[in-house]
């Protein structure tokens, strides 16, 4: 078990209390309603009144990114490729919105009783649902970024990548945004390089230590801190290292198929009959190394190793079992797809 959590708990506190004020002022301020208001009914023209009584926030709305990969996948659904996503009606940006509250979309709701997180934990899943990791390996393109939709209707990665870790360790881990990648990158090594460098940056920008244990000694501590030291650098110089990139990136020149970094169970939205309806929270979606689509998921277990409280080596026992039937089920969701092309 660690010995300390990865995030400050100064940032953390900062990011709570905005957190909790933005619904509030939601709340009491009437202008805001009227001036969304006016925006549906310009987009619904049947909307006669609308009434709003409390407005959910929502995290991680990287608007651009979530617009442009739900518009692209909607374009690539198909009986080979099922991936319901919602429909978008109407985004914008911070300057456009009403009294620039902020990017919103504005998006269809997918009727749904519950998610697949939920059916992981009363097992009993229906055979023959859509297989989301699969589908969305079989999407790839030549450079590692998020995609763009140019004025002709065709798809490029034009953005730079963004991740659920590159907006934790911003938010949460007061790493200067600056330091995030700005570019595209068209090898695979040169992204993982740039993911080494990017968290030894965040390992000394971070000046605070969230939720130290009381009972935690000094020499424990300090060796929980060397390990995450000489992990990184360990890293970077596996990305670096001509010999190891040959042995670990085996697919450095791409193709690079989108990623999905977001995906857990909860995020897959299913009926009454258990049937896949709907797929949500695509903000941190780009193209990515094919390792990472060839890595088994974590979410297995519907926690993370860090999140185990017995510790990483209970997880990875208790990992394997879930892994088997995973791989189970790849195999003949891969062997379906084969037979019906």
């Amino acid at each position: 078990m660690s010995a300390c959590k990865p995030y400050d708990d100064y940032a953390w506190a900062i990011s709570s209390q905005i957190w909790g004020d933005w619904p509030k002022l939601l709340r009491t301020d009437g202008n805001f309603y009227n001036d969304i208001g006016a925006i549906l009914c310009e987009e619904f023209s049947d909307l006669k009144c609308a009434l709003f009584d409390f407005l959910n926030t929502g995290g991680f709305k990287k608007v651009r990114n979530e617009v442009s990969i739900m518009q692209f996948l909607s374009e690539k659904t198909s009986d080979k490729i099922p991936i319901p996503v919602p429909s978008i009606f109407r985004w914008t940006k911070t300057k456009e919105s009403p009294l620039k509250l902020g990017p919103f979309i504005i998006m269809n709701y997918i009727p749904h009783e519950g998610s697949m997180g939920d059916l992981l934990e009363t097992p009993g899943r229906q055979p023959g649902q859509p297989n989301i990791i699969l589908s969305l390996s079989t999407l790839s393109f030549g450079r590692i970024g998020s995609l763009y939709k140019n004025a002709d209707s065709t798809w490029e990665v034009l953005h730079r990548p963004l991740s659920y870790s590159m907006n934790e360790i911003v938010q949460l881990g007061t790493l200067p945004r600056s330091k995030l990648p700005i570019t595209t990158y068209d090898k695979a090594s040169s992204y993982f390089e740039a993911l080494a460098e990017l968290h030894i940056s965040h390992l000394r920008s971070q000046r605070n230590e969230a939720d130290i244990e009381e009972d935690v000694t000094t020499d424990v501590l300090a060796d929980e801190f060397r390990r995450k030291f000489v992990a990184r650098f360990l890293f970077r110089k596996i990305a670096r290292d001509q010999e190891q990139k040959k042995q670990w990136i085996l697919h450095d020149d791409g193709p690079f198929p989108v990623w999905y970094d977001d995906f857990r169970p909860e995020n897959v939205l299913v009926d009454e009959a258990e049937s896949i309806v709907g797929v949500v929270d695509w903000e941190f979606t780009y193209t990515a190394p094919a390792e990472f689509t060839h890595a088994p998921p974590w979410w297995l277990l519907l926690k993370k190793p860090e999140d185990w409280l017995e510790g990483l080596d209970e997880w990875s026992m208790e990992y394997e079992k879930p892994l088997q039937i995973f791989l189970e089920a790849m195999r003949k969701a891969e062997d379906e797809a084969i037979q019906n092309k």
